[in-house]
C-alpha cells in the first residue's frame, strides 16, 4: 500500500509503507496441488527464502528417495522440520520441490517465475543518513551505497527488476520508560551504467517506510521495477540510502544494514533436461550473512544397462540394493527377510540364489539407474564422447560388469564379497527399522555383510576431460583399457584368470630373457586410499593400511591413491589391501622379445612362461613334435630346454602331472592331466644328455567353464594338438589350478612392436590366490576406522604403585608416586619405558596437624 511520496530532484518516488508490519511478514503453506501460497503473519515479521538449484544433466532417477530425511541444511539433518506422522516436511516452515530433468518437464510451482543472480557485499554495510531534518541527495553520507554496479554485462538478457536486501537490527523510540514505534525510511535507486555521480539521474526508484517496534533482526526487501523502455543489457548502477534521521530524540534507535541485492529476470522456466530442486524455508532461524547450504540425496543419471539386468528393488519399484547386501543368515536383525527384483516385481522372494543377470544376454540394452562402474563408463564413452557402439566390446564389458557386481558368471547370481555395514540405510534388510523416523538407519556399523565388489557414486562439478575421468573410474576398480580388433575392452586384475599364451625357448628370442626385481626402497610400506564418505556429507576421507612386516619406525614410504567414485570404507580397504599386497609380494618382472605369438596379446593378459636357465627354472617346455590323431590319447612332444627331462619327472611326482598345450591355430590353451605310467621317453640324438622326445597319454581335460578336470581319454578333431603347438609340463593340484610347477604366470604390462614384427614384452608375476584374498580384506575390520595398523595385541600392562611423601618448610606436603612397569613387553610394536614416573599431589597441613586436599 502506498502511503506517501518523497521527492528526488523534480520527481516523486513512492514510499512502500510497512503499515503495522503485518504486510511485510508471511508464512509459507504447501498445498496438495504442489503450489505455494503466502498468508500474512499477524504476530511477527518473517522472511521466506526461495531457492532453485540446477543439480545437473537429466534425466536422473530419484531426488531424496528416502523422503525429506535425505535433506540437510548446513550439513545438519532437518528432523525438527519434518512431520514424521505424515512423512513430510512441516509446511509452515519448509517446503521442497524437484524435477528430474526430463525433456517435457513443467515448471516447478513458485520456483520458476524468475531467475535470481545474487550480488552480496563483502560484509554488511550499516546505513547512516548523516542528516537531521532535510534530505540532500547531492551530499550523501559516506556510509550510503552509491553507484554500485550490477553483474549484468553486455549480451545478457536485460533485468526486469532489482531486489534490495535489508536487515533492520533495531527500531524503537523510548518514551516514559516504554518503547513505542519509530519510523525508518529507506531509498533504492537504479541508474544507467554510465551514470556515476548524479543521484538525481535515475531510471527507477522507490522507498520503504517502516513505522514499528523491532527488537529482533528483521529482514526486508525492496524491489525496484525497471521500466521496459529503460531496460538494457549494458547493466546498471544501484544506490542504497537511509533517509530517515539517525537520532531525533534521546532514546530513538534506528539501526539498519544492507547485505546486497538480487538481480531479477522474470519469466516462466522449466529447464528441460536439467534436474532441479527448489527449497523454500522460513529463514527466521537461519539468518546469517550467507545463504544456508542445502543438500539432497540424488540417485543420478539413467543410462543404458543390459536388458537382462534384474536389479533388486523396493516395494515401490525403485532400484535399490539395500535388502540384498546384507548377511545371508544370522539373528533377526541380520536376516535377509525377503527381497524383490525387477523381474518378479512386488513379489517378495526368499530364494537364497539372488539372480541379478537373468539368463543369456541378447546384446540389447534398456534405460535404468545403476551404480555399476562399467555401465557408467560405457555411457561416458558412447553418449558423452560419441564413441560408436560398434567400437565397444559389449560382451567384455558385460563380463567385467558381473565381476564388479560380485556375480557368479555362470548362474548370474549375486555372491558378494566381504564388507561391513556403515549404519546407514544402504545395508537395511527388509522389515528392519521400518518406522518413518528410522528411514536412514540400517544394520549397526561394523556388521559383516556381503556387498558388491565396486560401486560408483560421483558428482562431476569440476572441469575435467572425459578420458581422464573414465581412466580414473577404471583404475579404481583395478582395470585398464585395451583396444583389440578395433574394439575397446576392459582388462581387470582379478583372481582365477587363466593364461592366454605360453612362452618358452621356442618362441622367446634367444638372449632376450631378463628377470628383475624391485628395489627395496621403492616398495611401499603402506597405502593411503582417499574416498567419498557417504556418512560424512560426501566429504573426502582416507583409510590407511600399513604393512605388518616392518616396524612402526620403518613405515616411511606410504603411497596415496584416490579411489574415484568410491563411497564405501570397506571397498577402500580392499583397494588398499590390493595395492599393498601386489606391490610388496609380486615384485618379480620379466622382459623378453617374442615373435608372432604375441600379436594377439593385450595389456593385462595373463601369460604362462616355461624357462630353464641358470637361476630361473619355470617347468619344462617345448613344441609339439607331430600331429596327434583324433580319437587317440597320445601326444608327441619335443623338449629343447636344459636340464633335460628324465624318468624321475614321472616316477617321483607328488601331485598329478599337468600338460598345457597352446594351440597356435586358435590361440587357446588346453589343460590335460597325463598318465605317469603310460609314457615313453625317446632320444633323437640331438640332445647332449637325457631324452628330447616324449610320448604321453592324456587322462583328463580341464573344463574352462567349471575349472574342473573331467575324464577325457581321447582328443577330438578340434582339440587334437598339431605340430608346432607349444607345451609346458609340471605338477598341479587339481583343486587349485594355480599351484602349478609347469609354468610361472605373469601379467602383461607393456607390448612394443618394432618394424620387423618382434614384440618386446614386459610382465609382472601374477598370483591368483593373493587377489582372491583381497576380497576378504574387510573381514578383519568390524568397526571401520580411518587408520588400520597391523599391530600385535600387547599383554595387559602390570603396574606397581608406591607413594613417597615429603614436606616443605611452608607446610606443603608433596606425594611422589613411584610407578614400576613389570609387564612383558616383548610383543609391543612401540617402545615401553620402565622406571620411575613422577607426579605430585598437593596437600596443605593446618595448625592442628590434620591434612586436607587443597
Amino acid at each position: 500500500m502506498i502511503k506517501k511520496y518523497f521527492k528526488i530532484g523534480s520527481r516523486l518516488v513512492p514510499y512502500i509503507a510497512g503499515g503495522a508490519i503485518e504486510s511485510l511478514g508471511s508464512t509459507i503453506t504447501a498445498t496438495f496441488d504442489g503450489s505455494f501460497s503466502t498468508n500474512p503473519n499477524t504476530s511477527k515479521s518473517s522472511d521466506i527464502l526461495f531457492m532453485q538449484l540446477a543439480l545437473g544433466e537429466g534425466p536422473i532417477y530419484r531426488i531424496n528417495p528416502n523422503g525429506p530425511q535425505d535433506i540437510e541444511i548446513d550439513n545438519k539433518y532437518i528432523d525438527d522440520l519434518i512431520d514424521f506422522t505424515k512423512n513430510n516436511v512441516r509446511p509452515e516452515v519448509f517446503a521442497v520441490r524437484y524435477a528430474t530433468g526430463t525433456e517435457t518437464q513443467t515448471p516447478m510451482p513458485s520456483f520458476s517465475g524468475e531467475i535470481v543472480t545474487s550480488v552480496r557485499f563483502a560484509s554488511p554495510v550499516v546505513l547512516k543518513s548523516g542528516i537531521s531534518s532535510s534530505l540532500n541527495l547531492n551530499a550523501p553520507p559516506a556510509t550510503s551505497i552509491t553507484f554500485f554496479p550490477t553483474n549484468t554485462s553486455e549480451g545478457l538478457t536485460p533485468l526486469d527488476s532489482i531486489r534490495i536486501k535489508f536487515k533492520v537490527l533495531e527500531l524503537r523510540s523510548d518514551f516514559d520508560g516504554r518503547s513505542e514505534p519509530a519510523q525508518l525510511s529507506l531509498v533504492g535507486l537504479i541508474h544507467a551504467r554510465n551514470e556515476t555521480s548524479d543521484l538525481n539521474n535515475y531510471i527507477a526508484g522507490a522507498g520503504l517506510l517502516i513505522n514499528s517496534i523491532v527488537t529482533d533482526e528483521m529482514a526486508l526487501e525492496l524491489e525496484l521495477k525497471i521500466p521496459e523502455d529503460k531496460r538494457s543489457s549494458a547493466g546498471y548502477n544501484v544506490s542504497i540510502l537511509k533517509v530517515s534521521e539517525d537520532v531525533a530524540d534521546e532514546g530513538f534507535v534506528a539501526e539498519v544494514e544492507t547485505i546486497g541485492f538480487d538481480e531479477i529476470r522474470k519469466d516462466i522456466y522449466s529447464y528441460p533436461k536439467t534436474a532441479l530442486v527448489g527449497y523454500a524455508i522460513k529463514t527466521t532461524d537461519f539468518r546469517t550473512d550467507i545463504i544456508p547450504n542445502f543438500s539432497s540425496l540424488i540417485k543420478g543419471l539413467i543410462v543404458d544397462v543390459p536388458s537382462n539386468y534384474n536389479q533388486p528393488i523396493l516395494a515401490s519399484g525403485e532400484v535399490d540394493w539395500r535388502q540384498i547386501e546384507v548377511p545371508a543368515s544370522g539373528g533377526d536383525s541380520a536376516a535377509i527377510n525377503g527381497y524383490r527384483t525387477q523381474k518378479r516385481g512386488p513379489v517378495l522372494i526368499n530364494d537364497p540364489d539372488i539372480n541379478i543377470y537373468d539368463g543369456i544376454w541378447d546384446g540389447t540394452y534398456k534405460k535404468d539407474w545403476t551404480e555399476n562402474r562399467v555401465w557408467i563408463i560405457r555411457h561416458l564413452l558412447v553418449d558423452v564422447l560419441g564413441v560408436p557402439e560398434s567400437a565397444i566390446d559389449k560382451y567384455n564389458f558385460y563380463n567385467v560388469a558381473q565381476y564388479v557386481d560380485a556375480i557368479d558368471p555362470l548362474s548370474g547370481n549375486f555372491t558378494g564379497v566381504d564388507g561391513f555395514a556403515d549404519g546407514s540405510f544402504r545395508y537395511k534388510p527388509n522389515g528392519y527399522a521400518s518406522d518413518i523416523e528410522d528411514a536412514l538407519i540400517g544394520l549397526p556399523e561394523g556388521t559383516p555383510v556381503k556387498e558388491r565388489r565396486f560401486v560408483c557414486g560421483i558428482s562431476i562439478t569440476d572441469t575435467t576431460t572425459v578420458l581422464d575421468l573414465i581412466t580414473a573410474l577404471a583404475g579404481s576398480m583395478r582395470a585398464v583399457f585395451s583396444n583389440t580388433g578395433n574394439k575397446i575392452r576392459l582388462i581387470v586384475d582379478k583372481a582365477d584368470n587363466l593364461p592366454v599364451a605360453i612362452f618358452n625357448e621356442t618362441n622367446i628370442q634367444a638372449g632376450s630373457f631378463k628377470l628383475s626385481g624391485v628395489r627395496s626402497e621403492d616398495i611401499p610400506t603402506g597405502v593411503e586410499v582417499s574416498y567419498i564418505d557417504f556418512l560424512n556429507h560426501f566429504q573426502k576421507e582416507s583409510i590407511v593400511l600399513d604393512s605388518s612386516e616392518i616396524s612402526e619406525l620403518e613405515k616411511t614410504n606410504r603411497v596415496s591413491i584416490d579411489a574415484v567414485g568410491c563411497t564405501r570404507r570397506s571397498e577402500a580397504l580392499r583397494l588398499a589391501q590390493y595395492h599393498l599386497d601386489t606391490s610388496r609380494q609380486l615384485k618379480r618382472k620379466i622382459q623378453f622379445n617374442a615373435f608372432s605369438d604375441a600379436s594377439d596379446l593385450e595389456v593385462g593378459d595373463i601369460v604362462a612362461v616355461s624357462h630353464q636357465i641358470s637361476g630361473v627354472s619355470y617347468g619344462y617346455g617345448g613344441q609339439v613334435f607331430s600331429n596327434s590323431t583324433a580319437g587317440t590319447s597320445n601326444v608327441f612332444l619335443e623338449h629343447y630346454t636344459s636340464p633335460s627331462i628324465s624318468a624321475d619327472v614321472f616316477t617321483s611326482n607328488t601331485n598329478p602331472l599337468v600338460l598345457k598345450i597352446f594351440r597356435q591355430e586358435d590361440n587357446k590353451i588346453d589343460y590335460y592331466l597325463v598318465s605317469n605310467t603310460a609314457y615313453n621317453l625317446l632320444s633323437t640324438g640331438n640332445s647332449s644328455s637325457g631324452v628330447d622326445v616324449l610320448d604321453l597319454s592324456i587322462v583328463n581335460r580341464l573344463n574352462p567353464a567349471t575349472k574342473l578336470f573331467a575324464a577325457n581319454t581321447a582328443f577330438s578333431a578340434i582339440t587334437a594338438p598339431s605340430r608346432g603347438d607349444l607345451w609346458a609340463l609340471g605338477e598341479i593340484n587339481p583343486t587349485n589350478l594355480y599351484s602349478d610347477s609347469s609354468t610361472k604366470l605373469f601379467r602383461v604390462e607393456s607390448l612394443n612392436f618394432n618394424e620387423s614384427g618382434i614384440c618386446a614384452i614386459t610382465a609382472t608375476e601374477y598370483n591368483s590366490a593373493l587377489l582372491a584374498n583381497v576380497d576378504s580384506a574387510a573381514k578383519t575390520v568390524r568397526t571401520p576406522r580411518k587408520s588400520t595398523l597391523n599391530y600385535t595385541t600387547p599383554p595387559v600392562p602390570i603396574l606397581a604403585l608406591r607413594s613417597i611423601p615429603s614436606k616443605t618448610n611452608e607446610g606443603l606436603i608433596n606425594y611422589n608416586l613411584l610407578i614400576s612397569v613389570t609387564s612383558d613387553s616383548t610383543n609391543y610394536d612401540i617402545p615401553v619405558t620402565t622406571g620411575i614416573v613422577y607426579g605430585s599431589i598437593e596437600v596443605f597441613s593446618e595448625i592442628g596437624g590434620s591434612e586436607q586436599i587443597g
